[in-house]
């Protein structure tokens, strides 16, 4: 069992990777139009059947002989993926993670930010590598957006990490192994999250430890920091539990 915290000063138990607890169902019911409105539109007003019909202004045909408008018909697909693209919701996900190969156990941290909408969260938890470790804190990262923002189809999610083996894997341009069977499970979760909510899943890369050179850079030094932090708080809690002391709330 892992340990994840938010910016709300709240810390609540979770699994280091976990299916239904972590993620909401959201389900959004679109009103249907109302009956009474419809059956208004189609009844005619007494008060007004008495009054001469206006005379209808004839309009200009800019086809006298009945050949199709070019401007009727359907959009091309490429016009329908910018109106998608402008209408949808953008979602950036900063992860990060600090892996110990004596104990096994890695911290990780990631910042969700859409708009003026900023996220913050950290945990830790068992580990093999540190590769597992960083697809880790990228799927914890997505969970998140789409657990706070309320993400549905068409909006885009870009996930932006230091580690390129993680970003190979969660984007589908690396095979994951068949003997890395966490790998596995991680990518799974998170391609379910994604088709079933329509999102559509961009990756970046990022260079690591550029200090405060600019905002991305800045953000991925939280990450780490934070993911450093989060490893030191594990650390902490194994020692106390091999002690036989509480952990720390």
């Amino acid at each position: 069992m892992g340990r994840c915290s938010g910016t709300g000063g709240s810390t609540r138990s979770m699994p280091r990777w976990t299916r239904t607890p972590y993620l909401m169902r959201l389900t959004k019911e679109y009103p249907r139009r109302s009956s009474r409105f419809v059956g208004a539109l189609q009844t005619r007003s007494a008060a007004t059947d008495h009054r001469p019909a206006l005379r209808r202004r004839p309009s200009i045909n800019p086809n006298p002989r009945g050949e199709p408008s070019p401007r009727k018909g359907r959009a091309s697909p490429c016009a329908k993926r910018c109106i998608m693209e402008r209408r949808a919701t953008r979602v950036t996900v900063f992860a990060d993670a600090s892996f110990c190969g004596k104990r096994l156990r890695a911290g990780w941290a990631v910042w969700v930010r859409s708009g003026r909408r900023v996220f913050r969260y950290s945990g830790h938890g068992p580990a093999g590598d540190s590769c597992e470790a960083e697809l880790t804190a990228l799927g914890n990262g997505v969970i998140a957006a789409v657990h706070n923002l309320r993400l549905c189809r068409g909006d885009i999610v870009t996930v932006q990490s230091d580690n390129q083996h993680a970003l190979g894997v969660l984007g589908g341009s690396q095979r994951v192994r068949e003997d890395r069977t966490a790998d596995q499970e991680i990518h799974g979760e998170v391609m379910e999250v994604v088709r079933n909510r329509g999102i559509r899943l961009r990756t970046e890369f990022v260079k690591g430890h550029q200090g405060d050179v600019d905002v991305r850079a800045a953000i991925q030094g939280w990450c780490d920091a934070t993911a450093r932090a989060a490893l030191s708080a594990a650390v902490v809690e194994e020692l106390l539990v091999q002690q036989g002391q509480p952990c720390l709330a």
